[in-house]
C-alpha cells in the first residue's frame, strides 16, 4: 500500500485517526482526526492556528504478529 500526504481541504472520514502535517509546530507530523468540522489530536485537543493541519495521510497497516 502507497502512503501519500493528502492536502486537508479533501478531509478523511469522520473521527478516523490519521497522520497530520502541520509545519508550524514543534512536532509538525503526529496522530490526530478530523470530526466533520474541526481537526483535533490524538487526545482531542485542537489542531488550530500555530498548529493548523495542511496534509493528512492514512496510517499504514500494522504488520502481522504471528504467535
Amino acid at each position: 500500500m502507497e502512503v501519500t500526504w493528502v492536502k486537508a481541504d479533501i478531509l478523511p472520514d469522520s473521527d478516523l485517526t490519521v497522520l497530520v502535517h502541520m509545519p508550524g509546530c514543534d512536532n509538525p507530523v503526529a496522530m490526530g482526526f478530523h470530526d466533520g468540522d474541526f481537526w483535533f489530536d490524538d487526545l482531542g485537543a485542537p489542531l488550530r492556528g500555530r498548529n493548523a493541519v495542511t496534509h493528512w495521510m492514512m496510517l499504514p497497516v500494522p504488520p502481522e504478529v504471528k504467535p
